[in-house]
């Protein structure tokens, strides 16, 4: 496993097995934040208001405002040098400031990056700033894996910055959501500097079903998410993520689910 694979592995992220791994992991990872739950929401017609995930492994435009509190959970199977464990899991709570529809938004990020050693223990920060636009678009500034504590903190890893954009297109009948963006560190190859090109597509193909193919800089991840119930917004993700194996790291699976509490 590489530093571009964001799953939710406590080894990994705290590169306590390969300075190499990722440093940090957030519920966009598995596409299950608030911000892709308000993203559709605002598209979707009929009444629903939950929605599936947009992204698997990389973060989109859309984020959450004032009124919504994320929480989610999620895990992966681990790497054969992840040591005894064959799986891990990480928690994040997600909330918003601001008004991105007709502003600006803050959208925050806390996780606790394990969910099996010491839980609350070890942990990170992200922010993102965004704004909505014409058209079912959204543009949005972020950083992740900031204001480290415990374990992440004492590896001396580093920070990821990224800008992204991401838009609502229809093809036929069904919403496909565009993913694009540019990013350091953890969406760099190993070793690499400067910035990279992440993105993706997501293919709303029914009601509350989308399916996603991702990359998040360096490794191509494939998943499918579910809002079962079309007035709780209430997520399910899966799938595989470094489906091309690269940097000879084997694929790995990874699920989580979300919830998202409005109160305005």
């Amino acid at each position: 496993m590489v530093r571009g694979i964001r799953i939710l592995s406590a080894a990994a992220l705290l590169a306590a097995v390969a300075p190499t791994t990722a440093s940090a992991a957030t519920l966009g990872d598995l596409g299950l934040s608030a911000e892709q739950l308000a993203a559709i929401r605002s598209q979707a017609a009929g009444g629903r208001t939950s929605a599936p995930g947009i992204t698997f492994g990389s973060p989109a435009a859309f984020g959450a405002g004032w009124g919504a509190i994320g929480f989610g959970v999620g895990g992966t199977t681990l790497p054969d040098n992840a040591g005894d464990d064959d799986y891990d899991g990480a928690a994040s709570v997600v909330f918003g400031l601001g008004n991105a529809a007709d502003y600006v938004a803050l959208e925050t990020v806390v996780t606790a990056v394990s969910l099996r050693e010491s839980f609350g223990d070890d942990g990170n920060v992200g922010f993102k700033l965004h704004t909505q636009l014409p058209g079912r678009m959204a543009v949005g500034v972020g950083v992740e894996n900031t204001m480290r504590w415990g374990r992440p903190k004492d590896a001396g890893t580093e920070s990821s910055h990224y800008v992204v954009a991401t838009k609502f297109v229809d093809w036929g009948s069904m919403p496909v959501a565009v993913n694009l963006g540019l990013g350091d560190e953890r969406f760099n190859d190993p070793g690499d500097s400067g910035v990279n090109l992440f993105g993706g597509l997501a293919l709303g193909f029914a009601a509350g079903w989308s399916g996603i193919a991702d990359w998040s800089g360096n490794t191509l991840n494939l998943g499918v998410s579910a809002a079962p119930l079309p007035r709780t917004p209430l997520t399910f993700t899966a799938g595989v993520t470094n489906v091309t194996e690269r940097f000879d790291a084997d694929s790995e699976f990874a699920a989580g689910i979300g919830y998202t509490v409005l109160f305005k």
